[in-house]
């Protein structure tokens, strides 16, 4: 199944920390796990493609590791995802951030490798990074390839391409899904995740929600991005310059992380984002972490193969990864680990 609204994607490099105010600083925490999950295509996997989706019969899941805050004070806490392509509603499109509850009796959902399409970004073969192929009617299929469904947290028959199938397989995590997306009016979501959020979104800086309206430069988008890209200044350090040429769209979660940090032992908060109403118009493709980092980042033997390798010197496009931005509390430096690769699917 392709894409509604053509190809997409590539990335950059990230900087820890940065200090934008006395007594405070901020991380950019990368995920550590993102997929997304579809109505049409229930038992599939989509662990490993390079864009994180959001329409009305597909949503977006999204990790963090956030044990590096552990006895931190957290200020503020924002999901950030780069757009690659977009078709927002002028009356705007709402998208909704619904947290994992760890207390529900739901195994937790895993990413998995398996993939919705090869990565592509702008029309250019240059962007283009296949698939590999896998079979689907055999007993043995790879392990690591298994992960969340729109039906399951974790299904260990997954079927690619096109699978139909309503039920979770013997021995699945959790048959946590919906029938179907939500009709107006209504809210639906995958069994573990905090089905009412309206606390949060009714604050007087809304959280778990963001409003959406096209902009000029969602016209022709990727053209543009790389026109700016290409002419920053080379010296200039990454990722400050992805926000000069990069749309992204910010969700507020800083209860959410507050929350998790408050629980024992509680390190991994995720989230289902979605649209808040699944009908009509309204979608957008983010950049995975596997977009920007087995495809955009990827390196040959003239160096990096990206949306960056005409600059001088060349740098990566690991900055268009998906990030939690924190702001602390002091002035202690805080050490981010990076996540490990999840490249397999395209290799």
């Amino acid at each position: 199944m392709k894409s509604s609204f053509g190809t997409l994607v590539t990335f950059l490099s990230l900087g820890a920390t940065s200090l934008p105010a006395a007594g405070q600083f901020t991380v950019r925490i990368p995920a550590d796990r993102d997929a997304i999950v579809a109505a049409p295509h229930k038992q599939n996997n989509d662990g490993s493609w390079g864009y994180g989706w959001i329409r009305k019969t597909t949503r977006s899941l999204i990790g963090f590791n956030i044990e590096p805050l552990q006895g931190r004070t957290v200020n503020k806490a924002e999901i950030k995802l780069y757009v690659a392509d977009s078709q927002f509603t002028p009356e705007g499109t709402t998208i909704v951030a619904h947290p994992w509850e760890p207390s529900q009796q739901v195994p937790d959902w895993i990413e998995g490798s398996n993939l919705f399409n090869r990565f592509s970004y702008c029309n250019d073969a240059s962007y283009v990074r296949e698939a590999k192929e896998y079979p689907t009617d055999v007993p043995d299929r790879d392990p690591a390839r298994r992960g969340a469904t729109w039906r399951c947290s974790w299904d260990p028959d997954y079927l690619i391409p096109g699978g139909g199938g309503n039920n979770c397989a013997p021995g699945a995590r959790a048959n946590w899904g919906p029938p179907k997306p939500a009709s107006e009016g209504k809210q639906v979501v995958q069994d573990g995740f905090r089905l009412n959020i309206d606390a949060r979104t009714m604050l007087p800086e809304p959280e778990n929600m963001t409003i959406e309206k096209p902009s000029p430069r969602d016209l022709p988008r990727c053209f543009d991005s790389i026109a700016c890209i290409k002419d920053l200044d080379p010296t200039k350090p990454l990722p400050s310059t992805v926000d000069d040429c990069w749309r992204s769209i910010t969700i507020n979660v800083t209860h959410d992380v507050q929350e998790a940090l408050s629980i024992p032992g509680y390190f991994t908060p995720s989230w289902l984002i979605k649209r808040k109403d699944e009908v009509g118009r309204g979608a957008v493709h983010w950049f995975s972490r596997e977009g920007a980092n087995c495809n955009g980042g990827r390196k040959d033997d003239t160096g990096i193969v990206d949306l960056f390798k005409d600059l001088n010197p060349p740098k990566d496009s690991s900055a268009l990864q998906p990030v939690l931005v924190v702001q602390l509390a002091g002035s202690t430096p805080v050490a981010i680990p990076t996540p490990a690769a999840h490249c397999g699917a395209y290799e």
